[in-house]
């Protein structure tokens, strides 16, 4: 009867252990996230992160600009070689910055946030032929007729920005090194210099997105992104970020375009 009670105690102890381990291993329940406490961009980048209203998967698909071809664009990210689509979800103002908070599909499924920044010293320095351009679609895809618009004051981005704000629109990225030209101008020196230094924040952020089944040409880009989980970007060095000149659109309701 004791030989019965001692192996009851060992096999009570060994099961105990073993409810211990399980509970310690197991992760907690995860609790979505109440965006109504936040507000402005804040709660704008937490529905978009959680995939809320108007940020669902049926919200994003409905505004997606398509490719020619067999090219199935289903998510927020790689339209081309070198463009994605995004959603600008707010942006603000930094030293000779426009900073866009953009949103995007990502590879491995989950979504994510990143800063990428509009150079306002090249675009409104009037002794040069730097524009931020505009493409803006005829229809919702990206192979219709485009209506070109060049911007030489960043205040004009900006306008436009408000317009797209939470529209999908396809950034043009910049993937290749620029050469140096001969001139005396700083800022243009300045424009290409930085363009080649962003090179790999703009590599990065190809290599991160949602393929849409296009080969990615980055997958092995040493680089960490910076990604937000809110509006607050002022830690992130300017450097780190993205840099973007160019864009495609569609906003067939605004005769602005």
């Amino acid at each position: 009867m004791k030989r019965v009670l001692s192996l009851l105690g060992i096999l009570i102890v060994i099961l105990s252990a073993g409810i211990f381990l399980f509970l310690k291993n197991k992760k907690a329940p995860q609790i979505p996230e109440n965006c109504d406490l936040k507000t402005g961009s804040d709660q704008n980048i937490c529905q978009f992160l959680n995939f809320y209203s108007p940020y669902t998967s049926e919200d994003i698909q409905s505004k997606l600009l398509s490719v020619s071809g067999s090219i199935n664009i289903t998510k927020l990210g790689l339209e081309s070689f070198s463009r994605i689509e995004g959603i600008p979800l707010d942006y603000f103002q930094k030293d000779d910055y426009t900073i866009i908070l953009v949103g995007f599909d990502s590879a491995d499924n989950h979504r994510f946030v990143t800063p990428i920044k509009i150079p306002n010293y090249i675009i409104n320095d009037p002794d040069n032929n730097i524009y931020f351009y505009i493409q803006n679609s005829s229809q919702q895809n990206t192979y219709s007729d485009r209506t070109e618009i060049k911007l030489k004051d960043s205040s004009d981005i900006t306008n436009y920005l408000d317009k797209l704000k939470n529209q999908v629109i396809v950034l043009m990225m910049n993937d290749q090194e620029a050469d140096i030209p001969k001139s005396d101008s700083i800022s243009l020196s300045r424009i290409i210099s930085e363009i080649n230094s962003s090179l790999i924040a703009n590599q990065s952020l190809l290599s991160q997105v949602y393929t849409n089944g296009i080969a990615n040409k980055y997958t092995s880009v040493d680089y960490k992104l910076p990604t937000l989980k809110s509006s607050s970007a002022d830690s992130i060095p300017i450097e780190n970020m993205p840099i973007l000149l160019s864009i495609i659109t569609y906003n067939q309701n605004d005769d602005s375009f």
